[in-house]
């Protein structure tokens, strides 16, 4: 379960920051992208890579303050079987952006909460699984405008 949060964290993470803006301070602004993932660690062993999407809304505050929302979802093959996993993630990203003297760049520095979700199918006839899970952690990067 702990690699499964790991996962899917840093996918939301690696996302967000590839295909993200900054919008005017006190605005909103959305986005999202398709993708091609890969689950790795112990527990996705038979994981195939799988198809997948992310969207977001983020609010920029007057005083350098952001709040980013995400909902990112994928599905997953298992090796030799016809069965499937998906995986469904909803966080919240409370973050500052640091302005500096070239507004080309914005670094900021935030953390993140994300609930996740894994489901699926397996066997003959079919047992539905599942299993969820929190995460939380600290991000940062740089936002190109």
């Amino acid at each position: 379960m702990q690699n499964f949060l790991k996962i899917v964290a840093l996918a939301a993470c690696v996302t967000l920051i590839a295909g993200t803006s900054m919008a005017a301070n006190g605005q909103f602004s959305t986005g999202g992208q398709l993708g091609y993932f890969t689950l790795t660690g112990d527990d996705f062993e038979a994981a195939e890579d799988g198809f997948g999407g992310n969207g977001f809304v983020r609010y920029n505050m007057d005083n350098n303050f952001g709040v980013n929302t995400n909902v990112s979802w994928n599905q997953h093959g298992i090796k030799d079987t016809s069965d499937n996993v998906s995986v469904l993630s909803i966080g919240v990203e409370p973050r500052y952006n640091f302005k500096l003297s070239n507004p080309q760049f914005s670094p900021y520095l935030g953390a993140r909460g994300m609930w996740a979700r894994q489901s699926g199918s397996s066997g003959d006839p079919a047992i539905d699984i599942s299993a969820n899970g929190w995460g939380f952690g600290a991000v940062g990067g740089v936002v190109m405008n």
